[in-house]
């Protein structure tokens, strides 16, 4: 992340190096969820989203209960404003899928 942080900033993208981030139980509509805006939310789920120069992402975060316990279930859909956006997420997104999962199994 720190390399993404370093390279994407050269361009004039987010970083998500924001020293106002607040970590918390719960996120309401409208509020930052560490980096991204909280824009629906009910009991089981929470969708976020960001929008860029370049391209536009939701993302959503969904716990159901199971037999064996606790599933969690991430969703990420990415929409581009330009081919800007489609050259940089093509060499993202198999580093998205990997922290994406490394961030599941953490939880």
């Amino acid at each position: 992340m720190q390399f993404r942080n370093f390279l994407v900033g050269r361009f004039g993208l987010k970083t998500g190096r924001n020293k106002d981030v607040h970590i918390a139980d719960y996120y309401p509509i409208n509020s930052k969820a560490i980096l991204f805006k909280v824009i629906e939310r009910n009991e089981n789920e929470i969708v976020m989203a960001e929008d860029d120069k370049h391209l536009f992402f939701k993302t959503a975060v969904m716990k159901k209960e199971i037999e064996q316990g606790t599933a969690i279930f991430l969703t990420t859909i990415v929409s581009y404003h330009n081919v800007w956006g489609k050259i940089y997420f093509f060499p993202v997104k198999p580093f998205h899928r990997i922290i994406a999962k490394s961030l599941l199994k953490r939880l």
